[in-house]
Parts: C-alpha cells; sequence; structure tokens
C-alpha cells in the first residue's frame, strides 16, 4: 500500500539552498535503512506548469545517496538544495510574490512504497 506523505512547506528566496531534512520509514513509523530502500526518485516542478514545468532537470532523478541528497543510518534523508531548484519561471505581477515548486520524492522498498511532496515557496528577488 503506497502513502502520501507532506512535509511542512519550506520558504525559500529565488536561487536560495536550503537543507531539506526527512524521515524515510515504512508503513508502521520504523526506519528505513539505505540497505532497505529499493529506490529513491525526486522530481521537482512548478505548481503552475505541472509536470511540464520540470525544474533542474530533475525529472524521476534518483537521489538514492545520490544528486545531493544522502541518507544517514537511521533512515534520515538530507536534500542539499542547489540555486538551480529554486528560480523562479514565470514573471512575478504585483501581489504575486511567490511561486509555488513541488518535490514528489517516491521511495520504494521490498514491502511498499511511499510518496513524498515537498512544497517549496519560491520568492522572487526581481520586484
Amino acid at each position: 500500500m503506497a502513502r502520501t506523505l507532506v512535509i511542512d512547506p519550506v520558504d525559500v528566496m529565488e536561487r536560495g539552498t536550503p537543507i531539506v531534512e526527512f524521515q524515510i520509514a515504512d508503513h508502521d513509523g520504523a526506519a528505513l535503512t539505505l540497505s532497505q530502500i529499493s529506490t529513491m526518485e525526486l522530481t521537482l516542478y512548478d505548481e503552475r506548469a505541472g509536470l511540464s514545468g520540470i525544474i533542474n532537470s530533475r525529472h524521476v532523478q534518483n537521489i538514492k545517496n545520490a544528486n545531493n541528497v544522502t541518507i544517514a543510518a537511521g533512515g534520515l534523508a538530507t536534500w542539499s538544495t542547489q540555486a538551480a531548484d529554486h528560480p523562479v519561471l514565470f514573471p512575478q505581477r504585483p501581489g504575486q510574490e511567490r511561486e509555488i515548486h513541488l518535490a514528489r520524492i517516491r521511495v520504494t522498498w521490498a514491502t511498499g512504497e511511499h510518496t513524498f511532496y515537498i512544497q517549496f515557496d519560491v520568492e522572487s528577488q526581481r520586484l
């Protein structure tokens, strides 16, 4: 059974580089180790454009201890985001200083899978 987990929104300035941490656990809440994880994939996109608005070529990208993501022994994943992960894609209008980007992270293991969503509220520096 797949579950969808939503992580609290992250505020970030355009081209900012926040570090995001999240726990990887099975359906019972037990931490998954790196060796237990079969796949871990990231798709990063603009909410308004949907999957046609892929950001920084992060479309079903392997992030199992790769591509700026590390997984600690206790199942804690750390994503060191890059400036290219947080561009402002659309011209901003007064009153619309933020753009919403979504990171979909899919984790699979021998007996299940989870999908995480992280919302980035990207603030334009072009005002």
